[in-house]
C-alpha cells in the first residue's frame, strides 16, 4: 500500500481527472485505510481542480471528514445555484416517493429533521412551479407530515417500523394515483423556472458543463473548457421506474449537451446528471 501511495504521489494531477468521482467515493467510504492512501492526490486535484469536482463533492454526505478539501471544494454561489435547481428537475412524485423510501432507513430523529427540512426547502418554497403545486395537494402534504412527526417522535424506531411502514404504504398509493396527471410534461419551465431563463451573458460567474474531465487525455485548462450559455426548453421524460428527464444544456460553443438527470433513489445520495 506504502508503494501505490508513493506511485500516486507521482502521477501529475491531471492524469487522474478522469477517476476524480471515485476517488472522492474511495476518500468518503468506510475503509480509512484506502482513505488515507488516495488523500494526497485528491487534496492536489481539490487544490488544483476544485471545478471539475463541485457537482460530484455535492453528493458527499461527510464532508467535514476531511476540512481542508471541504474548504478547497466549496462552489461559488452561480454553481450552488445551479445544483440547487437540479434537484428540481424530476417530477415531484418522483422526489417525494424517494423521500418515503430514505425515511424507511432512518435510524434518529436528528437524521429525519434534516432530510424533512432538505426535502421542504426543495418542494415547498414560495417559487412552486406548476407541476409541484399541482402534485402536492393538502392531503398528500399533511400525509408528508403526519409520517416525518410520527418518525420524530418515536422512542424506538426499529420497533415502530411496521407502524411506518403502513402509513407510508397508504401515502405512496396516493401519490402514484396523483402521478398520472404530471405525465404529460415537455417543458424545463415546468420544473425549474431559473434553469429555462438561465443566460451566461447576465452572470459574471460561469458554469462548466459537467464531465468534461472524465475523457481528459492532456492537462485541461479552465479557460479552455466549454461554459453553459443556456437550456432548452424542451425536455423529455423516460417511463423507467425512476423517470429519469433528459435536459439539454447550450454551451457557449454554440453546440447542444443532451443529459440525462436522475433523481429521488434516496435523498442521502441526491441526484445524479450524466451523458
Amino acid at each position: 500500500m506504502e508503494k501505490f501511495k508513493e506511485a500516486l504521489s507521482q502521477l501529475p494531477t491531471w492524469t487522474v481527472l478522469a477517476w476524480s468521482n471515485q476517488l472522492l467515493s474511495i476518500l468518503y467510504s468506510n475503509n480509512d485505510v484506502l482513505g488515507d492512501t488516495v488523500y494526497p492526490i485528491v487534496l492536489r486535484l481539490a487544490q488544483e481542480y476544485p471545478q471539475a469536482m463541485w457537482v460530484s463533492f455535492n453528493f458527499v454526505q461527510q464532508k467535514s471528514k476531511y476540512p481542508k478539501i471541504d474548504h478547497l471544494l466549496q462552489p461559488p454561489g452561480l454553481v450552488v445555484l445551479f445544483l440547487e435547481e437540479l434537484a428540481k428537475v424530476s417530477l415531484p412524485s418522483t422526489r417525494a416517493l424517494g423521500f418515503l423510501e430514505s425515511i424507511e432507513d432512518i435510524t434518529n430523529s436528528s437524521e429525519m429533521k434534516q432530510l424533512w427540512q432538505k426535502f421542504s426547502q426543495t418542494n415547498f418554497s414560495t417559487e412552486q412551479t406548476r407541476l409541484e403545486k399541482i402534485f402536492f395537494t393538502d392531503s398528500i402534504k399533511n400525509g408528508l407530515i403526519e409520517v416525518v412527526q410520527k418518525v420524530q417522535n418515536s422512542d424506538d424506531m426499529a420497533q415502530d417500523k411496521a407502524s411506518f411502514q403502513k402509513v407510508i404504504g397508504k401515502l405512496k398509493k396516493e401519490i402514484q394515483i396523483t402521478d398520472k396527471k404530471l405525465s404529460a410534461v415537455t417543458k424545463l419551465s415546468d420544473l425549474s423556472r431559473t434553469l429555462a431563463n438561465f443566460m451566461k451573458s447576465s452572470h459574471k460567474d460561469t458554469i462548466e458543463i459537467p464531465g468534461q474531465y472524465e475523457m481528459a487525455m492532456d492537462q485541461v485548462f479552465k479557460e479552455s473548457t466549454t461554459k453553459i450559455a443556456g437550456f432548452k426548453d424542451e425536455v423529455k421524460v423516460f417511463a423507467s421506474l425512476r423517470k429519469p428527464i433528459k435536459i439539454t444544456i447550450i454551451g457557449d460553443d454554440g453546440k447542444d449537451y443532451d443529459f440525462l438527470v436522475k433523481n429521488g433513489e434516496d435523498l442521502r445520495q441526491d441526484q445524479r446528471i450524466g451523458k
